[in-house]
């Protein structure tokens, strides 16, 4: 799972190594410097996992639900 989906940013290294041919391109066309973002806070971050969990969680328990009640679902 990518903590850019919680955080909004990626660490610049981990960038390089996950997508070199992205963060290439970015520096060749010199838009680097204008995406660079400062790390979060960790109460920011605190509150973004937590916010990011319960969806995730919900999603789940959404779906068991919808899949133990599928036979009394009339559409």
């Amino acid at each position: 799972m990518d903590r850019a989906m919680f955080e909004g940013s990626v660490d610049l290294d981990h960038a390089r190594h996950e997508r070199p041919y992205w963060v290439g391109r970015l520096e060749e066309k010199g838009k680097m410097q204008d995406l660079l973002v400062s790390e979060a806070t960790t109460g920011a971050k605190l509150v973004y996992y937590i916010f990011g969990y319960s969806v995730m969680g919900a999603g789940v328990l959404l779906l068991i639900g919808g899949l133990v009640n599928s036979r009394s679902i009339t559409w």
